[in-house]
């Protein structure tokens, strides 16, 4: 017996999901999962794990600078040549502008097959330049991104800043919310009231505004030791395998440790969304730790490590909440935090409301886009 998409489907091509996933890090199993359940014949690529991680390791083994060309073009073609006739989805996460993906979508481009982009963000190479070997000359560098984006099917990005970036290339584009907005809480959530406040901070490579995560978390410890003080108690969220042990060690460094308790979650978004959910407050540093407490309609300031969480705040209209780490001060952050606890039933709303405006513009965008793509509506 046929399955309800073998008998719904027109296109007997699977699209190809392009992005980081299986390093058991939430933000990109969150994304992964979204395009799955919007588009349930999406594959990662290829098959089992990603292209990008597969790059990745090469390039973290020989060095980005390293990895000839020729080699890399090799392996994108073999790869492309097991899925002969599909076209291909860049998503899940900041990937417009990064190295790893302009030579796949290149490639895919020169064979002719019709390219997307739904809900990237756009790497802001004035930031980036300088860090992790990225290229000296950004508008060069983006000029390559100019030629693949011209080409693409259609360009939808996270937000007004990644929108920004592009239109200053003369590449016209949609905003279409981050693709982690699909789980959206649609029904009114009950907030403890309880003067609980949730934490995210990691690891970064020192590569954030400030270049030193560790001085965020002192600022951070110094703002929390005071507010346990005040009654307040602390869940610590690790999204990130590699940042769970940077957590442990600074609930151990707290005055009073037995007042912070560690959530860990890697997988599963919704999991995270009922962990949040027991928090009046939550502070992150990690974009998609934020972006799940934000929709989960747990008031949400976020510690803006890098432009693409400003991104996002200001694409939800809470950039009066986005502290960017250079700028972090302890004093101020508590502050910002009591200020958001007297006020959180109105953000609350204000965070539901925009949440769901954005999963549906979301959604309807993604039913365009499989019709267009000859796939029956099959959501």
């Amino acid at each position: 017996m046929k399955s309800k998409i073998d008998l719904q489907r027109q296109n007997t091509n699977n699209p190809l999901y392009v992005g980081w996933i299986g390093r058991d890090n939430l933000g990109d199993e969150a994304l992964m999962e979204a395009f799955c359940e919007l588009f349930p014949s999406m594959k990662p690529f290829p098959n089992t794990s990603t292209f990008l991680t597969r790059i990745a390791l090469l390039a973290g083994k020989l060095g980005w600078k390293q990895l000839k060309p020729a080699f890399q073009n090799r392996h994108i073609k073999s790869v492309l040549h097991r899925f002969p006739q599909s076209d291909v989805f860049l998503g899940g996460g900041t990937l417009i502008g990064s190295k790893q993906c302009l030579p796949l979508l290149q490639q895919s481009i020169k064979e002719k097959r019709n390219v997307y982009t739904f809900g990237c963000g756009v790497m802001d190479m004035q930031f980036w330049a300088g860090h992790n070997d990225y290229p000296v000359d950004p508008a060069e560098y983006l000029q390559k991104w100019k030629d693949v984006l011209q080409k693409c099917r259609n360009v939808s990005v996270r937000g007004f800043q990644s929108q920004r970036l592009l239109q200053s290339l003369g590449i016209s584009c949609e905003v279409t919310g981050d693709p982690a907005i699909h789980f959206a809480c649609k029904d009114n959530v009950a907030l403890p009231k309880k003067k609980i406040l949730g934490i995210n901070w990691g690891f970064a490579h020192k590569i954030l505004w400030g270049n030193d995560e560790m001085t965020v978390g002192q600022v951070l410890r110094d703002a929390v030791n005071r507010l346990i003080s005040q009654g307040w108690d602390i869940k610590v969220f690790s999204i990130f395998i590699k940042d769970t042990t940077y957590c442990r060690d600074w609930i151990d460094s707290l005055d009073q440790p037995a007042h912070a308790e560690l959530c860990v979650e890697y997988k599963n978004p919704r999991r995270f969304i009922k962990l949040v959910q027991q928090c009046d407050v939550f502070v992150g540093m990690k974009l998609h730790a934020t972006i799940l407490a934000f929709i989960a309609q747990v008031p949400s300031i976020m510690l803006e490590y890098r432009p693409k969480c400003a991104d996002f705040m200001e694409t939800m209209g809470a950039l009066s909440r986005n502290i960017r780490c250079d700028r972090l001060d302890s004093t101020d952050l508590i502050a910002l935090i009591e200020q958001t606890f007297s006020n959180q039933e109105i953000i609350r709303k204000e965070q539901k409301e925009v949440s769901n405006h954005y999963a549906n513009i979301s959604l309807k965008y993604f039913k365009r886009i499989q019709a267009e793509m000859g796939y029956d509506c099959l959501i």
